[in-house]
């Protein structure tokens, strides 16, 4: 006991940096819906394997899923089989992976820069990267790619220096061999060949940038090819002949990587969209991803001051992080959280430099340049944000989903006997979304009289502690009051008309409505439906022994009803309207079109039993909603998401 105190104390920061971690990562586990895209369908699987009892070939919607691999699902119902089947359960592997994605991390950072400083701040840098806190929240395969990719640098980089020595141990050549192949076997069933093999690519990078490439000769091949293939290989065997598709092997290896590159096959439908990874950058790396450019500039400065070359593994980070963006934006098929496992050694960057600054290792002329990118950065947003709060989101915004005792808006005042009715409703809940520009405001005034005192060596913990505490208000405070568990909502009551065995289909245009399927009566329902095209809806019910819900788009349909006629659709009947008159202002101030603020609206559905009776009644109500949704009809699980039995 003695021993593992002493420890803690000696590593008491670090300790403190991961406590931290851990409660802001909790306190974000059940404040934001399901993302439709990059989580759904594995927690979806992983809840439907477990309840029909399919463990090692997952299921989705009755069909084998077979277009992802498998390992994380296995997590997720692992998981759903101690903790029940929740949202909160979902998460929780991935948070434990974002916490040990950040000792990685200080690993890493550590075993290269060789300052402990250094890996504190890059560990801190990346639990505060917005991108990578929301995203290793989510109940994504990418949160475990994550450790894997960091797991895989930090012991390359530790196997570098001991192959390097002139004399070398070779048991210590076999466990570093035998431990990169079962990482990259594990890699194969957690995310496919495609991230395995760009793994390879980074790691091939390394050697070669920093003329490694003669140590390679000192690993045992057999060691490393043997779990490469031994790991994966029996749920491909099992997959093919359960399935009935003797090449599964083939496909999945390699025909569904390059399917989803050039948009073949199942993801046939899929646009390209290469700027897809760049358009979420500057949102996903604030705050640290900007000043990037700034850190290079400065430390490109330091090295010809020295007369020093710029060290190898930073254009190695760089390369990680290149490749990642170059080959993910090339590919046909997105996620945001694909990104995942590439922003590590943009933390990586940041932290060395910040460390640089703390121990008085960087010119004082130099590092102005970047507090004055982070100050201006820092007042830019808390403008913003004020913008937003005051001039854009409506007053009646948190109407009826108000988290915090009291009334949200105030319309009227009572002194004693007497009642004021005020001219304009008063948003009360918006004084709680004061802190955020508030906390930016502080931080760049904090960061200003630093540069103006030349007392450098506080800035990285400004740095970092501004965007920590200000991450901490905006996932403890500010999302709890726009969470709205609309799916949720919707599923309750459709439980509670459901009876045994029951089939269902849910006909919508709002492609979230895949939500509401998670939270459906598993024990209930004999299977589950989604269509959006009127067309398929009749082969999808044929023949009709099961129960027809029609989910239409809340601002296109849901508004238009009466008072009297809302109360027969059993859900909420608020009236949300946007106040858009700043917008103008506002895209004159950020140089850019107009955003659709009618997207960020909530995701409240209207929502009612369709006739079942008649085909003809059926589309006769299909039809009149297709038109009433404004927009062309497509089928609304994605192509690329569809099972087919092999």
């Amino acid at each position: 006991m003695d021993k593992v105190m002493g420890l803690m104390r000696a590593f008491l920061p670090e300790f403190l940096l991961l406590v931290i971690a851990a409660v802001l990562l909790f306190l974000n586990v059940g404040t934001f819906e399901i993302d439709p895209y990059s989580e759904f369908f594995h927690i979806q699987s992983a809840r439907e394997s477990l309840f029909s009892g399919h463990f090692f070939l997952p299921v989705l919607n009755g069909h084998d899923y077979l277009i992802r691999a498998p390992f994380w699902t296995w997590i997720v119902i692992a998981f759903f089989k101690v903790l029940g089947v929740s949202l909160w359960a979902a998460r929780m592997p991935a948070i434990l992976c974002t916490l040990l994605s950040l000792v990685f991390t200080y690993l890493l950072t550590l075993e290269l820069t060789q300052s402990r400083v250094s890996g504190l701040f890059a560990a801190a840098a990346l639990l505060t990267t917005w991108g990578f806190f929301h995203g290793g929240s989510l109940a994504t395969a990418d949160s475990l790619a994550t450790v894997i990719y960091l797991a895989f640098a930090w012991a390359m980089v530790q196997w570098q220096t001991l192959a390097a020595r002139k004399t070398t141990i070779p048991l210590e050549m076999k466990v570093f061999s035998g431990g990169f192949g079962v990482l990259l076997g594990l890699l194969m069933l957690v995310k496919g060949t495609m991230p395995t093999l760009l793994l390879l690519i980074i790691a091939a990078g390394y050697l070669f940038l920093t003329q490694s490439t003669g140590l390679l000769r000192k690993l045992n091949f057999s060691l490393l090819i043997a779990p490469l293939a031994i790991i994966p290989l029996p749920w491909l065997i099992s997959a093919s002949i359960q399935s009935g598709n003797p090449g599964f092997i083939w496909n999945f290896l390699f025909t569904q990587p390059l399917n989803r590159i050039v948009g073949a096959g199942d993801w046939a439908q899929l646009k390209p969209d290469w700027v897809f990874y760049i358009k979420q950058l500057p949102q996903s790396a604030l705050p640290y991803g900007l000043l990037i450019p700034a850190i290079l500039l400065d430390s490109g400065s330091l090295s010809q001051r020295n007369n020093a070359q710029t060290p190898a593994w930073i254009l190695w980070l760089l390369l990680w992080f290149g490749l990642g963006l170059t080959i993910n934006s090339l590919t046909v098929f997105h996620e945001t959280t694909r990104m995942l496992p590439f922003m590590p050694p943009i933390a990586v960057l940041a932290g060395y430099y910040l460390g640089l600054v703390a121990e008085h290792k960087a010119a004082t002329s130099t590092y102005a340049n970047t507090v004055v990118t982070y100050i201006s950065l820092l007042m830019v947003g808390a403008v913003l944000f004020a913008m937003l709060i005051f001039q854009v989101i409506p007053s009646d915004y948190v109407t009826r989903y108000w988290h915090f005792p009291g009334l949200s808006v105030i319309e009227s005042l009572t002194l004693g006997s007497h009642k004021i009715d005020l001219p304009e409703a008063f948003p009360i809940w918006k004084f709680w979304l004061i802190p955020g520009p508030f906390i930016l405001l502080a931080g760049g005034f904090m960061l200003y009289l630093l540069q103006a005192e030349r007392r450098l060596a506080l800035t990285p913990a400004t740095l970092v502690g501004t965007s920590l505490v200000f991450i901490l208000f905006i996932k403890a405070l500010y999302m709890p009051i726009l969470y709205r568990p609309v799916p949720e909502h919707l599923a309750r009551v459709i439980n509670q008309q459901l009876k045994p065995q029951d089939g269902i289909v849910l006909y919508s245009l709002h492609p979230d409505i895949k939500r509401v399927l998670f939270y459906l009566d598993a024990k209930k329902l004999s299977q589950v439906r989604v269509v959006r095209h009127p067309e398929f809806i009749e082969r999808q019910i044929a023949p009709q022994n099961g129960v027809i819900y029609g989910v239409i788009p809340e601002h296109q349909y849901f508004n238009d009803l009466r008072i009297a006629d809302r109360a027969q659709l059993q859900v909420d009947q608020s009236d949300w309207k946007w106040d858009t008159g700043k917008l103008g202002e506002l895209g004159k101030f950020l140089w850019i079109r107009q955003p659709r603020f009618d997207v960020m609206k909530s995701e409240l559905l209207a929502f009612q039993t369709l006739p079942p009776a008649s085909q003809q009644a059926l589309r006769d109500v299909l039809a009149t909603e297709a038109i009433l949704s404004g927009q062309a009809a497509t089928d609304d699980t994605p192509h690329h998401h569809r099972r087919r039995r092999h």
